[in-house]
């Protein structure tokens, strides 16, 4: 027994002395790959000759905003590993003529300011050009994860059902506006109350007896034909809620109160606006999909970080301060770790 003890004792304390020679380099390690103290601090001193960095040191803790640089850094070196793996898995590369033509697109929209917009960035050419490959490498990926993610006709038909009121290509409504509620409400109990063949001439008759709106009252309260924005964005909300020949509540806008009736109304077919609809579902769709994708390869990589920088956030992929509610027996603190 006491063999078997001693032998887990010097198995710990093996284990212990390699991890302590581990992280005395690296600031985290994602699928056995090292990321080193020395690339965390060639970023941040990039970041502190930036006149943000300096602004913002004037202006508050100094340890504080550098340790979030080291953080974001880092977590940015942690996603490149990530995207390294999956790249060589998935066979996806990017070329350097694909780099090129992105930096020269670049270079092109800021012209001469360009130099200065890039050291102002805490970058140079070098971690431009990682920088764009990397944005570029994420975005094939993705492409290879959700690509062949798209709505079906039944989830594109109750998408145009459930937001109907978005499709109104045209409508034609009239208004009764006065400024006292309790009119209002008169107004509109007497048209919801009167039968069916009597309301279009009564709710003209109110219209020219009540109404403030001048111009529309000489017409019976006849709008027009409006189109989607045209009428203040209470009254439209509303009006596309009610059945054609529904006469409303009052409905208080900027000028009054409103009592609306929608006598027309014109909606684009499902067939003109499918493909904006799928596109649309498809989207977010493959955001879901993509973020679900993410966290199983952070989950998957093994990542292991110095403590100095704090923990890994697998719900945002973000290296944060560690604290007691993560690791067991920890102490939460706001001082910052030392920094490399």
């Amino acid at each position: 027994m006491k063999a078997r003890t001693l032998a887990l004792a010097l198995g710990a304390a093996v284990l212990l002395a390699a991890c302590g020679n581990l992280f005395d380099t690296a600031a985290a390690v994602v699928a056995g790959r090292k990321i080193t103290i020395q690339e965390v601090s060639e970023g941040v001193e990039l970041e502190e000759q930036t006149e943000q960095f300096k602004q913002l040191a004037e202006q508050g803790d100094v340890e504080a905003i550098r340790r979030q640089i080291q953080q974001s850094y880092l977590s940015e070196l942690i996603r490149r590993a990530i995207l390294d793996v999956a790249a060589e898995e998935m066979g996806v590369e990017v070329t350097d003529e694909e780099v090129t033509e992105q930096i020269d697109a670049i270079k092109a929209d800021f012209g001469a300011e360009f130099a200065e917009q890039l050291k102002e960035s805490g970058l140079d050419e070098e971690r431009l050009e990682l920088r764009v490959r990397y944005s570029l490498l994420q975005s094939k990926i993705r492409d290879e994860v959700t690509g062949d993610i798209a709505a079906t006709e039944a989830e594109i038909e109750a998408f145009y059902e459930e937001n109907i009121a978005d499709y109104v290509a045209m409508m034609r409504a009239q208004h009764i506006l006065v400024r006292d509620l309790a009119l209002a409400k008169r107004i509109s109990n007497q048209l919801r109350n009167a039968p069916d063949k009597k309301v279009d001439r009564l709710f003209e008759d109110l219209a020219r007896r009540h109404s403030i709106d001048k111009t529309s009252a000489d017409k019976g309260g006849d709008l027009g034909i409006t189109e989607p924005g045209q009428l203040e964005e209470r009254l439209e909300d509303r009006a596309a809620e009610l059945d054609i020949g529904e006469v409303s509540e009052p409905i208080q806008t900027q000028f009054g109160y409103h009592v609306i009736r929608v006598n027309e109304r014109e909606i684009t077919p499902l067939e003109d606006v499918t493909e904006a609809i799928a596109q649309q579902l498809g989207e977010g769709e493959a955001e879901v999909a993509w973020r679900e994708w993410l966290r199983e390869r952070y989950e998957a990589a093994d990542i292991r970080i110095n403590s100095r920088y704090g923990e890994l956030d697998l719900e945002t992929q973000t290296v944060v301060d560690a604290t007691s509610e993560h690791i067991p027996g920890a102490v939460e603190t706001s001082s910052p770790s030392p920094t490399p």
